[in-house]
């Protein structure tokens, strides 16, 4: 396996900027870890919020402990919550993604190719 096809696998199936790390582009690779790690840590926020504010309220009896009345609740604050920044984040997120894999494949293309080792025959 290339060096190449492992930084695209790193940056596809780990993390973001991992195939950089790999490929020596160390600025880019944290940068790209960085704004993974940003955008998971609003989209997990959001998130728990969403699910401690309906842990509540099953609490409190003014919803259903099943899983319909929960996903309702859930679909209802959705709809209700500002979801602009959580948006914002997800596609963050997802571009993020896609352009470190893409960055990963451009620069191990790029690089220059060294040849082949030569096998030393001694007689």
């Amino acid at each position: 396996m290339t060096k190449t096809t492992k930084a695209v696998l790193l940056s596809a199936l780990l993390l973001p900027g991992s195939g950089q790390l790999l490929l020596k582009r160390y600025f880019t690779g944290v940068a790209f870890i960085v704004i993974a790690l940003f955008s998971v840590t609003v989209v997990l926020s959001a998130a728990l919020e969403q699910a401690q504010e309906i842990a509540n309220q099953i609490l409190q009896g003014k919803i259903a402990p099943d899983s319909a009345a929960i996903a309702e609740a859930l679909a209802q604050q959705s709809q209700q919550a500002d979801s602009t920044m959580l948006q914002l984040c997800t596609y963050l997120l997802i571009a993020n993604w896609a352009i470190s894999i893409l960055h990963a494949l451009w620069i191990g293309y790029k690089s220059p190719k060294l040849p082949p080792p030569k096998h030393s025959t001694s007689h």
